[in-house]
């Protein structure tokens, strides 16, 4: 279950997407057909501009070797990932990637495994009224990714290191739901598609699908769909 992405293919979350508190983690699964550059590729990310202060939250692939980063802005004082240490995402594989903010710092987990961790201020994550995005953000800004996302998800609470080893072993297919607060199932089905036998709400090209704002769903057509299941 995953949905294709290039420059031209981008999803508005719409605006409703804020994290209460100290703590969350964005988890995806990503697949690159091409490296990155000239910027940085946009995962899942929220915010209206291209700069990381920009952000509240993030989770993108760095121009600088193909490399995971996540960000998440305290109290105005935005604080990202170092790439160092991070390992280079190789195209034509899938890789899981975890963003995580934990106490005072954020993490960036890849394929189960702690790969950089920086310290922060202190204090909850910033929120506001900005779009999250999938795939790119804002569009047309060069920041736009280029191949494929699948289960994308957002937690209001810090994963804990076996949780995220789960997830990758089961490839993102896990059915932790404490404290999530979005999993999206990206799949090119005609709307309405039950997948499984999972009850699942389909938001469709012109639901609201966090009752604030509108899905603008750039990417591809009307059968370019997402699958939203909430439990809160």
């Amino acid at each position: 279950m995953s949905a294709q992405f290039d420059e031209t293919n981008n999803v508005d979350l719409g605006t409703g997407l804020n994290v209460s508190g100290s703590e969350i983690s964005v988890s995806a699964r990503v697949y690159l057909d091409s490296g990155v550059g000239p910027n940085d590729a946009r995962i899942m990310i929220k915010g209206s501009g291209t700069g990381a202060d920009d952000n509240p939250w993030g989770l993108r692939i760095s121009q600088s070797g193909d490399r995971a980063q996540f960000n998440a802005r305290i109290g105005g004082t935005n604080i990202i990932t170092s790439l160092a240490g991070v390992p280079t995402l190789s195209t034509g594989v899938w890789h899981h990637l975890v963003g995580v903010r934990r106490g005072n710092a954020v993490e960036i987990w890849v394929n189960g495994l702690l790969e950089n961790s920086n310290g922060d201020v202190g204090g909850d994550i910033d929120t506001n009224t900005d779009e999250v995005w999938l795939g790119d953000q804002p569009p047309s800004n060069g920041r736009a990714f280029d191949g494929r996302i699948a289960l994308p998800e957002l937690y209001d609470r810090a994963l804990t290191g076996a949780e995220i080893l789960s997830k990758f072993n089961q490839q993102g297919l896990d059915l932790n739901t404490d404290s999530l607060l979005s999993r999206y199932l990206l799949d090119e089905e005609t709307p309405g598609t039950t997948i499984g036998a999972s009850v699942v709400v389909d938001s469709g090209p012109s639901r609201e699908p966090n009752g604030s704002g509108e899905l603008t769903p750039a990417y591809g057509s009307d059968e370019a769909i997402i699958f939203r299941r909430r439990y809160r």
